[in-house]
């Protein structure tokens, strides 16, 4: 048992060191002084100014709309939810739509020169978390949009917090297959080898 805890917290840590998973991003707590405002007021109740020159370097202007909770918010127009089943029977995707622009707004900060730190992003994310569950009433809404909030934040823990960065499928997956063949590979290789019963050791002797 012991060997295949070992091998598997190895794999584990390959799959860290490889992927850069939970390594907080060193950008400055105080980051962009003109984009941090818009963040703290998307993500409280206080009325949002886009910093000059957000829209040109975005390509598109914000749109309000009304979130199921009765929230007026403004959102990303062609945002959505990044999920197989977008933005679920439960319309979510308004509050996916204000997190892509919350998103947006720190590729904006970064693209400026100064990315906002760690903070920004856990700002964002806990304004999805809270307006997707004050949308929900039913058990079945609740559930869904847990696991919507486990995702997200997962995914901002893997990237350390710092600036959303697409990633192709080999940057995605590439450490965890690392990983796996880490670990499987330490496996075999630890494996005690079967020592032989006395019964076969004298049926070797004899075909000797």
């Amino acid at each position: 048992m012991s060997r295949r805890i070992l091998a598997v917290l190895i794999g584990v840590l390959v799959v860290f060191v490889c992927g850069g998973w939970g390594r907080m991003s060193d950008a400055g707590q105080r980051g962009n002084a003109v984009v941090a405002p818009a963040v703290r007021a998307l993500t409280s109740d206080s009325a949002l100014a886009l910093p000059q020159g957000f829209e040109a370097a975005r390509g598109y202007r914000p749109e309000v709309v009304r979130l199921p909770s009765g929230s007026l918010v403004q959102v990303a127009p062609k945002g959505g939810c990044s999920s197989p089943i977008g933005g679920s029977e439960f319309n979510f995707t308004d509050a996916c739509r204000e997190h892509d622009l919350g998103y947006d707004l720190l590729r904006y900060a970064a693209a400026d020169g100064a990315p906002l730190g760690p903070w920004a992003r856990q700002a964002v994310d806990a304004e999805f978390a809270r307006q997707l569950r004050s949308q929900c009433h039913g058990l079945g809404c609740r559930a869904m949009a847990e696991v919507y909030i486990g995702v997200v934040r997962f995914n901002s823990w893997r990237q350390g917090y710092g600036v959303p960065r697409a990633e192709t499928p080999w940057q995605l997956f590439g450490p965890v297959v690392a990983g796996l063949l880490v670990g499987s590979g330490l496996l075999v290789a630890l494996r005690p080898r079967r020592e032989r019963r006395p019964a076969e050791r004298l049926v070797l002797a004899g075909a000797r």
